[in-house]
Parts: C-alpha cells; sequence; structure tokens
C-alpha cells in the first residue's frame, strides 16, 4: 500500500496561499526611485525607499533618503531610512557647469 495521502484540499490552500501572500506586485514610485512590492491582497507592503531629500543651500548639499518600510494593513511597523548628503551645483544645468 501506498502511505502518501495528498489531500487536494490542502494542496489547494497551500497554493492560493502562496499566489496571495507572495509578493507579486512590484512597482517604482516617482519620487527618485521607491519601489514597492506587495501581494494581491493588501496584507502587508514592502518599500526600498530611494527617494528625494532636503536642500542645504549654504552649504550646497541635496539628500537622498534611502532604507526599508515594512507596512502590515496600512500600519507602518518597521523603518529603518536615512538621508545620504551629496553636493550639488545649483546653476548646473545636465551636468554642465556656469
Amino acid at each position: 500500500m501506498d502511505n502518501t495521502n495528498h489531500n487536494p484540499k490542502k494542496i489547494a490552500i497551500i497554493i492560493l496561499a502562496a499566489v496571495f501572500l507572495l509578493p507579486i506586485h512590484t512597482y517604482k514610485l516617482k519620487d527618485g526611485g521607491t519601489r514597492v512590492f506587495s501581494p494581491i491582497l493588501p496584507i502587508y507592503c514592502i518599500e526600498r525607499v530611494n527617494s528625494l531629500g532636503d536642500i542645504d543651500h549654504e552649504k550646497q548639499l541635496a539628500g537622498t533618503i534611502k532604507g526599508i518600510r515594512i507596512m502590515v494593513f496600512g500600519q507602518l511597523i518597521y523603518e529603518n531610512t536615512h538621508q545620504e548628503w551629496e553636493e550639488y551645483k545649483p546653476n548646473a544645468i545636465k551636468g554642465i557647469e556656469q
């Protein structure tokens, strides 16, 4: 006798859970490059943040916010973001200095 007992209901539940809980939708926000990963059902959302931040005109520095955010049912449960600074030229057009 074969002792492998495959219940079709259990297999169907596992497949449906995988389809609805694995991150399938990936889209990019127009804020500088933030990527959002979410499953079909909006249970959770993972954001890889890469967005434009503050500008310090006195020191001629531009900020970029980078990190990760995790939300469950729309509530932020984890955030590890930081701002990185780099030099910029306020009067430069497409990389050409004036």
